[in-house]
């Protein structure tokens, strides 16, 4: 009788894996209770890390919104005249402005914390990563086999 055997392996990136998926390589064996729990402290720093990436997107994209209507506001002042109805349409184009710059240095503020928490919380998951290291088997090992004499 002949019987083969062989490893087989299979590469997972920790970034696209979640807690229910650490649980079923849980339940299958691949991996104990340490290398689970150390699995789900990094799923929870990944999930904090596409958190702050969405604000920090969201915030890159109102600015740029911003600029792009204080391009026009400035076009727009340009065009004004001296009359009393352009100074007055003037005064709110520059009342505008200046809320806009206001909000542009709030975020400009907030995208620079969430940037460097992000880089923070990056630094802290390839620690992470590096300190995990486990190997699966897809078959439990039979173990030693007995010869008969």
């Amino acid at each position: 009788m002949v019987s083969e055997r062989g490893d087989e392996s299979q590469a997972v990136s920790i970034r696209s894996a979640d807690s229910r998926q650490v649980a079923n390589w849980l339940a299958a064996g691949f991996i104990d209770d340490r290398t689970r729990s150390s699995l789900d402290q990094l799923v929870q720093l990944n999930a904090e890390i596409q958190r702050l990436t969405q604000i920090r997107d969201a915030g890159e994209r109102e600015m740029k919104e911003i600029f792009a209507d204080q391009e026009r506001l400035r076009q727009n002042l340009q065009a004004l005249g001296s009359t009393s109805n352009e100074k007055e349409l003037r005064e709110r184009y520059v009342r505008d402005l200046a809320r806009q710059e206001d909000r542009v240095n709030h975020l400009r503020d907030e995208i620079d914390r969430t940037r460097t928490r992000l880089r923070q919380i990056d630094e802290q998951f390839s620690e992470g990563v590096q300190k995990v290291a486990f190997e699966a088997r897809l078959e439990p090992d039979p173990g030693p086999t007995s010869s008969a004499a």
